[in-house]
């Protein structure tokens, strides 16, 4: 009786042998797209959450063009190393009607988010998820996300809009918000791009991957200028560092020739097996100690991210300094 063949993952220095001449086909093609389509427009059309931050914790908003890239893992190794700061963090399951952040803690939550619905609620700008926040095993709060809810999944603009107002009311319980975005370039998305000091795009090396997320840098270019330029880019899943040069280098030229701005890089996740493993068990790889390559990035990431956040806090709130 024959054997079927043991699929492991691949590893990293084979698929960067593979993937190399489609990422430049891919961003020649991304580049030639983006020649063809409509001139981008200056004017911010996308109103901001408000900007007057008196109160309001420091906001990160984790989003992808493409889902499957590790957006969610990333979000919550990112609370959990900055938890290990001594920051008080809380995470937003904003991933509209498909959330997991639950799971991923292994709790079974009784309440979760919901889109404000009656005129009073929209009208007050703001949801209440701090009522909403329950404590993990992992060293931060929660906010539990829906899953499977059409309704929640097919929120309008100004329902959207009013539940990213709401992130003002966990500055009584956290010093830092991690949202986990979603993916695509549906309103919920960049709802939460917009609400946040940190925006972060996360891709991997794949030739889809950069291109979706060059979709959604558009996106939110088009709408408005500030927030596109407050995003930064993380690759995840990356072979070497040679491997992020490039896709940083090639996808960098596409963004300052059509969108008329630099590419902000936050910073690269290894690709190891540990990483893999902790997928597969659901257990967030800085949850158990350890020594990796992709741990000592997500803690490099969340450095440089809390400086981010100081600077953009600065920015907004001189009186702060």
């Amino acid at each position: 009786m024959s054997v079927p063949p043991v699929i492991s993952p691949t590893p990293a220095r084979y698929r960067e042998a593979t993937v190399g001449i489609d990422q430049a086909a891919r961003l020649r093609s991304l580049a030639e797209a983006a020649q063809r389509s409509p001139a981008i427009v200056p004017v911010e059309s996308q109103p901001e959450v408000s900007r007057d931050r008196r109160g309001w914790p420091g906001v990160i908003a984790v989003g992808s063009g493409k889902g499957g890239v590790g957006k969610t893992a990333l979000s919550v190794n990112l609370a959990i190393a900055l938890s290990k700061q001594g920051l008080r963090v809380t995470v937003v399951d904003g991933d509209l009607g498909t959330a997991n952040v639950d799971v991923v803690c292994g709790l079974s939550p009784s309440r979760r988010l919901d889109l404000p619905t009656s005129d009073r609620q929209l009208a007050q700008g703001a949801a209440p998820l701090r009522a909403l926040s329950i404590d993990t095993r992992l060293g931060f709060r929660l906010v539990p996300g829906a899953a499977g809810v059409a309704r929640v999944a097919d929120g309008d603009r100004t329902a959207c809009h009013a539940l990213a107002m709401g992130l003002g009311t966990l500055g009584a319980d956290a010093d830092i918000v991690v949202v986990d975005a979603g993916a695509g370039i549906g309103v919920g998305v960049r709802s939460w791009m917009h609400a946040a000091d940190v925006p972060l795009i996360v891709a991997t090396p794949e030739p889809a991957a950069i291109a979706d997320a060059y979709g959604l840098m558009k996106a939110l270019r088009i709408e408005n200028r500030s927030t596109a330029a407050r995003a930064g880019l993380v690759l995840n899943q990356v072979g070497s560092a040679a491997e992020s040069e490039r896709v940083v280098e090639r996808l960098g030229a596409v963004v300052q020739r059509f969108l008329q701005m630099n590419l902000r890089t936050a910073g690269s996740i290894s690709w190891d097996r540990d990483m893999v493993l902790a997928s597969r068990t659901r257990r967030p790889l800085l949850s158990d100690p350890g020594r990796s390559r992709a741990r000592r990035d997500l803690l490099a990431l969340s450095q440089t991210v809390g400086e981010w956040i100081r600077l953009s806090q600065y920015a907004t709130a001189p009186s702060k300094r």
